[in-house]
């Protein structure tokens, strides 16, 4: 078995005050109005959302068009070249992965019986006000021109067809 690499181990167990710090070098170069806790925060909610959008794949309570969206969030969150390369130091690449994410379960959710969602916790939060806050953090989380480029991908394909 080999061992993991000193650079990845380091990048796995960086420090959450490491994360807020770059997250506070980002905001200082934009006009945000969102606190690296709160980014923070959103990005520890990242495990559960892949939870949901795998939920989504395989559960009989979605049709092919909500797992067309699931397998597109998974798609984005597995490629490392994206709008913010998941290879950038201290988490921050995965910023973009959450916003897409966030983003498609609201177009899921929207979309459909809004019940589906209700046995689901986000970090100990109900998924409907989680997500409702997780939208408006989503759209100051990342710079301006890559959310929009992100809402144009979500966009452009509206028919979902598989």
């Amino acid at each position: 078995m080999r061992a993991v690499p000193k650079l990845i181990e380091d990048e796995i167990y960086v420090h959450e005050s490491e994360i807020k710090t770059r997250v506070r070098q980002i905001i200082k170069d934009e006009s945000y109005t969102v606190q690296p806790d709160e980014v923070y925060d959103l990005l520890l909610s990242l495990p559960d959302l892949v939870r949901i959008l795998a939920d989504i794949l395989i559960l009989e309570d979605f049709d092919a068009i909500d797992r067309y969206w699931a397998a597109y969030a998974f798609s984005y969150l597995i490629h490392k070249e994206d709008f913010i390369p998941d290879t950038t130091v201290l988490q921050i690449g995965y910023l973009d992965d959450l916003v897409v994410s966030i983003l498609i379960l609201k177009k899921i959710a929207d979309a459909g019986d809004k019940r589906r969602f209700q046995n689901y916790m986000i970090r100990e939060t109900p998924f409907d006000p989680f997500l409702t806050q997780a939208v408006k953090l989503a759209a100051v989380a990342v710079p301006r021109v890559i959310y929009d480029k992100i809402i144009q991908l979500i966009s452009a394909d509206t028919t979902g067809a598989v």
